[in-house]
């Protein structure tokens, strides 16, 4: 009896651990959906990606969500779509007024995917063309998305989406995959063994890498890895 009951209390421990995981995706979730707050968001972004893959199936729900809202606290931000520019602060090359483009940008951050909600001007005037422009654009973009992930969500994992970031030709999946590893401390979310026996390898390679900030940044994750 006594075997009987602590297997039942271990199930319901699993099962209230998974509801509450769930219960706090689904909040930041909302946030990402109706927040005007750029600091609101910002924490949103940074507890999402905490969840990695668990969060991936409704960050995809909201990328054919059309809804616009302008972020406000925004002195230390520099973004397309900013009104205006201090010549200062963190730089998010993602519109992230739009809600389905905030769902993109985390995606990519999870994934390191580049699945294209990224712009390449960060200081681009929001003007009706550009709102045109991706309002057009939306559901492509999600359709492409979700048809990635039907064919990915059985194998994917974080390991994998390292290597094949890593491995891609795509400098912005690289990087993406490269500041991971730079901010992420030593055994975390990431095992010894796996690192130096799959990651290592790739890293060692894009030392050789033609463009100066991926080679000094797979320079820098190899010492830093070894020094702690």
């Amino acid at each position: 009896m006594n075997r009987i009951y602590i297997i039942c209390v271990f199930c319901s421990l699993i099962i209230s651990s998974v509801a509450n995981s769930q219960n706090n995706i689904d909040k930041l979730i909302l946030t990402i959906k109706e927040t005007n707050s750029y600091p609101n968001l910002d924490n949103a972004c940074e507890e999402l990606l905490k969840n990695g893959k668990d969060a991936i199936p409704q960050l995809i729900e909201l990328l054919n969500d059309s809804s616009y809202i302008k972020l406000t606290n925004t002195a230390d931000l520099i973004y397309p779509g900013a009104k205006e520019f201090y010549g200062h602060g963190n730089i998010i090359s993602y519109n992230i007024n739009f809600v389905s483009i905030r769902a993109g940008w985390i995606l990519e951050k999870i994934t390191f995917k580049e699945f294209g909600y990224r712009n390449n001007d960060c200081l681009s005037i929001e003007d009706s063309t550009v709102i045109e422009s991706i309002n057009k654009n939306r559901i492509e973009l999600a359709t492409k998305v979700e048809n990635w992930w039907i064919e990915n969500e059985k194998e994917w994992s974080l390991l994998s989406a390292l290597q094949n970031a890593l491995k891609s030709n795509n400098f912005w999946e690289q990087y993406r995959a490269l500041d991971y590893l730079e901010n992420i401390k030593k055994n975390e979310s990431l095992k010894h063994q796996d690192f130096e026996s799959k990651i290592k390898p790739l890293l060692k390679k894009l030392m050789k890498s033609k463009d100066l900030t991926i080679s000094e940044k797979s320079e820098w994750i190899l010492i830093n890895w070894n020094l702690n």
